[in-house]
């Protein structure tokens, strides 16, 4: 999701250990805050498949499949239930790939690309690879936990560069409207920033209550993570420069411990600079 781009779909990537019902109705939650469909896909390793297939007896290859189709009737069922409950379009379809579905399978640049993962250190390569791919692919990465805040914290917004300002902006103001929930910055301390971080909420954000803006005196990812825990949001929001998301995925304890929803602003389009 950017300042500028309407996101069409959120693309829930799955696998067959599947994610907490709380995790999927809050990627439900922001769906419909988007207008947009959820659109559950459930990831076949094409590596692990074929190693089953090369290795396994007929009858484990059978008890193998049944399980599969077990996960993928459960996964079809929660996510309708939790569609409807929530008014939203959906679908639910299977990919196959060789593990890291925003590389291979088709995703457009207006698709919000979601990672419900049960352990956030899980597969780490693979979730590295994904947020990578699909923060170059598509508006933007959902990352949520296993367990959710409470309910009305407000909607935090990483400010950290001049390049992300709009985006992060205009992004946080729209879902924070739409959820009802109160809006805060953390900005990087410089004095520049944070007056232009100033003068951009104060003319996206028309609803009741004041912006709540922090400056940190730090440019350190540890220390910046920490301030925002400090709020207990509901959700955050960052367009990460390069350097700051490698050191992101480098240290994905940093994730586990903001303790909310992040929502990773993929990278800006020309058709976005131009608007």
């Amino acid at each position: 999701m950017s300042g500028k781009r309407k996101t069409t779909r959120v693309v829930l990537r799955l696998d067959n250990f599947g994610a907490s019902a709380p995790a999927l109705q809050a990627i439900a939650q922001l769906a419909r805050a988007m207008e947009a469909e959820l659109a559950a896909r459930l990831v076949e390793d094409n590596r692990l498949l074929a190693a089953l297939a090369f290795n396994a007896q007929p009858s484990a290859d059978e008890a193998s499949d049944a399980s599969a189709r077990h996960a993928e009737r459960r996964l079809r069922a929660l996510i309708e239930s939790i569609a409807t409950q929530s008014e939203l379009a959906w679908s639910f379809d299977i990919v196959r790939c060789a593990g890291v579905m925003a590389a291979e399978c088709t995703l457009h640049a207006d698709d919000l690309l979601a990672l419900a993962l049960p352990e956030i250190e899980r597969a780490m390569d693979v979730l590295r690879e994904e947020i990578s791919n699909g923060l170059a692919r598509t508006s933007g990465v959902l990352l949520m936990p296993h367990a959710q805040p409470a309910r009305n914290r407000p909607v935090v917004g990483m400010i950290t560069d001049e390049a992300g300002l709009s985006r992060t902006v205009a992004s946080c103001a729209d879902l924070s409207a739409s959820l009802r929930l109160p809006l805060s910055f953390v900005v990087v301390d410089d004095r520049d920033l944070f007056a232009r971080v100033r003068a951009a909420a104060a003319s996206h954000w028309s609803e009741a209550g004041a912006v709540a803006l922090h400056a940190v005196p730090t440019a350190q990812l540890d220390i910046l993570a920490a301030h925002v825990r400090s709020l207990r949001p509901k959700l955050v929001v960052w367009a990460p420069p390069p350097s700051w998301l490698k050191e992101l995925l480098a240290r994905p304890r940093l994730l586990r411990e903001i303790g909310a929803p992040i929502l990773l602003l993929g990278m800006e389009s020309p058709s976005d600079k131009a608007a």
